[in-house]
């Protein structure tokens, strides 16, 4: 009678596991999680399995020039990092998108900058952007230089667009009223261009320049040596 029981006991066994006979067997789910595009960054955990009901966080880490947008997939959420619990098989992609930036641009006096993109351009401009600037002065205005994340006085200049980027752009007046407030100067103007000061333009000349207008007739009053 006794080998009866034991071997009834071990069927019933092998039928049921032994989870059955002393309690519940514990479920496992797992979890996939990849990002898209794959150069945008990276996610974690990529895969595993856990116990159910057990909370697993999903973190996402964008790549330089790139930003996280959301997860999607079994999962939506805008959270980073943000939390699972684990109640069934989870496949989850974390999206990022490229950066856009601004390109700020100040200008110091009169005149304008063409803006020339070496590559596709949006409303801002996407991470990595070649964009050519070129100061164009106003009437009796020279461009004297670049400021912010610029410097020297190249024209036309380029500037990578890998943040947000504040660009000054200088321009100065060709001719001015000197401080006894009689003298037209311009020191840095080159002879044949031409300032204005008050609304009366002054041309900038030299020796040979003004012995010509000199002899045209001209009124020697509205030059600048």
């Amino acid at each position: 009678m006794r080998r009866i029981y034991i071997t009834f006991l071990l069927v019933f066994l092998s039928i049921t596991g032994c989870d059955s006979l002393f309690g519940e067997k514990t479920k496992s789910y797992s979890i996939a999680v990849s990002p898209s595009p794959a150069e945008g960054g990276t996610v974690s955990p990529v895969n595993g399995t856990y116990k159910d009901g057990e909370v697993v966080t999903l973190t996402a880490t964008p790549n330089n020039g790139w930003r996280f947008v959301r997860w999607e997939g079994d999962w939506s959420s805008t959270q980073n990092p943000t939390q699972i619990t684990l109640l069934k098989n989870y496949a989850v992609i974390g999206v990022f998108e490229k950066r856009n930036y601004p390109l700020n641009i100040t200008i110091e006096g009169q005149g304008t900058v063409q803006e020339k993109v070496i590559s596709a351009k949006s409303t801002e401009y996407p991470f990595q952007t070649v964009v050519e600037l070129t100061p164009v002065p106003a009437s009796g205005w020279r461009f004297s230089g670049w400021g912010g994340d610029l410097s020297g006085s190249n024209s036309p200049t380029t500037i990578t667009i890998n943040a947000e980027k504040n660009v000054t752009v200088r321009f100065t007046s060709i001719a001015f009223l000197d401080a006894n407030g009689i003298t037209i100067r311009c020191p840095e103007g080159k002879v044949g261009e031409k300032g204005l000061v008050n609304g009366i333009e002054y041309e900038v000349v030299d020796r040979n320049l003004l012995i010509q207008r000199l002899n045209e007739g001209r009124d020697l009053t509205k030059v600048c040596t």
